[in-house]
């Protein structure tokens, strides 16, 4: 008996791993990574949990016609307010359940940028005039007259709120109002601009507030601006590598992360030095690789800060909407993706968590409910392939456990994969644990099914139900092989998964 050994892993914060080979990918007991996934997160201390879906929040007037192409989250004394912009060039404020117009006229398919200024919300298309809205004021609307004692309109996507003042990026000069005022660019000695600094023409692409500096960065350089006022602003190269969208930016848990076809870091060292640091993503290096698309100048990253996760929205290529969103975990290091079954044109930050704008002119909530929008969850969890330490030798496993959340739903298909192969499917084998939330139904004929219950929504399915309670799954792995791949899914509304670690039981390397 003592040839049979036993393996644990509860610890699955490496997330996903497209760069190692098969056998290369990391399975410590003390930490491993995933070979694949889709819709899983991390749950609690390591353990694996189908990510939650969508609940619509609000759509635009039916026959409108239109999509929302831009949206925030402003605050006002306190209170918090969102605006839109659609595509056909209106701007709304979005109130006790109604899309209020504000403004009109804005060119068509300009997609905005939005920052919270004094009381109200600057907004810049790089094409329109900005502009200020300050709810309940008379008037809400006020132009930022952004025009330089030379008569020169400024215009920029590229826009950042530092020390006080509004900065625009317009091709390689970047221009600063006077302090503490929207509409002031041509006063002298207060409102200013500079240009071409370090002998750099080429275009601004990105501006962010970082470690009380301001990062400019262009799409082969960066450079960090400090200083209060136009007699002090210093502006010093820091890069070679830049930003090659506005909003494909975002500060997280002290770290300044920005896409230029990898997600980099500008980061404090530990002697307390900004220093760029190496790609977060060379995990995902080879997924990144669907991603090429000119479209990307204006990809987008959000801080869902209730998860400690940045959302990368990317566009897929020849695609134009985003439906495959790369997840960080800065927290865990570790990456997810979310794959949904709507079209999304734009997203935002809003009650620490975000918000999507559809093509069919809905705006819904990413990461609650139990469906998108009534439409299944569909996820799916692959491990390493398992071999132990001894790659080419074979063994064989009496049965694996798969250690389960008890306060949480799981409804699954468990298939196994051997020998570092992608083709053949084992060891296929349904599981049901019925929980407190979920109603347990039987049809006219008989047949027992589970519907799951979040708010208004009711998704049913058919799934075989088990006589009683089981906390762990346990199955036979056939065969003896050099590896196994435990694999879980479901594509089905009542599908879930609540996994706290893996146990091979009975493990004997054969001779």
């Amino acid at each position: 008996m003592s040839n049979f050994k036993n393996f644990q892993f509860y610890n699955f914060k490496g997330g996903l791993d497209y760069k190692n080979s098969p056998p290369l990918v990391s399975q410590s007991e003390t930490k491993s990574s995933w070979a694949d996934g889709y819709n899983v997160e991390l749950l609690e201390d390591g353990g694996i949990v189908k990510m939650n879906g969508s609940q619509l929040f609000a759509s635009l007037p039916e026959g409108s016609n239109d999509t929302i192409i831009g949206g925030f989250e402003g605050e006002q004394n306190g209170n918090k307010f969102i605006v839109v912009v659609t595509n056909n060039g209106n701007f709304y404020q979005y109130k006790n359940g109604e899309f209020i117009l504000k403004k009109s006229g804005l060119t068509t398919g300009a997609k905005p940028i939005f920052k919270t200024y004094l009381n109200g919300v600057f907004v810049s298309n790089g094409i329109d005039e900005p502009f200020i809205f300050v709810p309940n004021d008379s008037p809400e609307i006020h132009s930022c007259n952004c025009t330089t004692a030379g008569g020169h309109d400024i215009r920029g996507i590229a826009v950042e709120i530092y020390k006080g003042r509004i900065w625009i990026a317009d091709g390689s000069t970047v221009y600063y109002s006077a302090l503490g005022k929207y509409d002031d660019w041509s006063t002298a000695d207060d409102s200013g601009s500079i240009s071409n600094f370090h002998n750099d023409t080429s275009k601004i692409t990105a501006l962010c507030c970082f470690k009380d500096m301001l990062v400019i960065h262009k799409e082969e350089s960066s450079f960090f601006l400090s200083g209060y006022s136009p007699e002090n602003f210093t502006i010093q190269p820091f890069s070679n590598l830049g930003a090659i969208s506005p909003f494909g930016i975002n500060t997280a848990n002290g770290r300044h992360l920005f896409f230029n076809k990898q997600v980099y870091p500008f980061q404090v060292n530990e002697l307390g030095e900004i220093v760029q640091g190496n790609p977060v993503s060379l995990m995902i290096e080879s997924k990144l690789s669907e991603f090429v698309n000119s479209k990307n100048d204006k990809c987008m990253f959000l801080n869902y800060k209730n998860k400690s996760q940045l959302w990368c929205f990317l566009y897929k290529s020849n695609e134009n909407y985003f439906t495959d969103i790369l997840i960080y975990d800065y927290m865990n290091n570790a990456w997810f993706l979310r794959i949904v079954p709507y079209e999304i044109v734009t997203a935002w930050e809003c009650d620490d968590i975000i918000y999507s704008a559809l093509s069919d002119g809905k705006i819904v909530k990413e990461g609650v409910g139990t469906t998108f929008l009534n439409q299944p969850v569909k996820f799916m969890w692959a491990s390493p392939f398992f071999h132990f330490g001894r790659v080419n030798s074979y063994k064989t496993i009496e049965d694996v456990a798969l250690i389960l959340a008890t306060d949480k739903d799981n409804n699954f298909t468990f298939q196994t994969r051997k020998d570092y192969s992608n083709y053949e499917i084992f060891d296929k084998v349904t599981f049901s644990n019925v929980t407190t939330n979920m109603l347990v139904y039987c049809d006219e004929n008989g047949n027992l099914g589970q519907g799951v219950l979040d708010g208004d929504e009711i998704s049913y399915g058919f799934a075989t139900m088990p006589a009683q309670k089981v906390e762990n799954f346990i199955t036979a792995v056939t065969g003896s092989n050099k590896s196994v791949q435990i694999q879980i899914y479901g594509n089905e509304n009542y599908n879930s998964l609540s996994l706290l670690g893996l146990e091979f039981r009975g493990t004997y390397f054969d001779v």
